[in-house]
């Protein structure tokens, strides 16, 4: 005798269509906020990034970065002392041309507290203004939680509408040879909670302060 269920689950074999590789798939729905580009992107991310608490250095060279972070250290009289990732996008600056600055290569947990770290990034979301960074072994994941200042020099070609689109950033990362990374973090700001007492405490869990340089594109 067919009883109710015996019915929906022959009607759900006879609609089921089996899936090939050709089969097309429909298009992830995405908000129109993730889909900006160009300066649309920039000026969303400025806006995203500094509601976060994010400050912004608009740089027209690349060359300029050390003089930026040397502007940024002294104005918060914070110590030119500072650990960089090893990304060619970092150590091909022209450090030693800022005297102020001095570059650290010991990243032990002891040494980062409290400091402040200079990396690159993989990408910048312009839907919230969040970084993402990829651990390898030019960028030590430490270096974006034990600092109390941690500055991300950011190229505008990497920056992107949505996160579904971060995913080509890491699909042309791992072509350029590189091991896909084992972690892969968002920076959203500041780290900060209001779980104690329900007061806003910053620093938390990360550094208490995000400044993001944008650089132009690489050519």
């Amino acid at each position: 005798m067919s009883t109710a269920r015996d019915e929906i689950f022959a009607r759900l074999r006879k609609a089921s269509i089996p899936l090939t590789a050709d089969t097309p798939r429909p298009e992830p729905l995405v908000p129109a906020v993730a889909r900006t580009t160009g300066e649309a992107s920039l000026a969303q991310f400025t806006e995203k990034a500094t509601a976060l608490a994010c400050t912004i250095a608009n740089l027209s060279n690349a060359q300029d970065v050390p003089k930026e972070v040397a502007r940024y250290l002294a104005e918060r009289e914070l110590p030119g002392d500072i650990w960089c990732s090893t990304e060619a996008a970092i150590t091909s600056l022209p450090w030693a041309a800022q005297t102020e600055l001095t570059l650290h290569g010991d990243i032990a947990r002891d040494k980062l507290d409290g400091g402040t770290s200079v990396t690159a990034c993989l990408a910048a979301v312009a839907e919230t203004g969040a970084l993402a960074v990829a651990s390898g072994a030019d960028f030590a994941t430490r270096l974006g939680y034990l600092p109390d200042t941690h500055i991300v020099v950011c190229r505008v070609d990497q920056l992107v509408g949505g996160f579904e689109d971060i995913w080509a950033n890491i699909r042309q990362y791992t072509r350029s040879g590189a091991v896909p990374p084992r972690a892969f973090n968002f920076i959203g700001g500041p780290s900060r909670t209001g779980d104690i007492e329900a007061t806003l405490v910053m620093g938390a869990h990360g550094p208490r302060a995000v400044h993001v340089i944008l650089v132009p594109a690489s050519t």
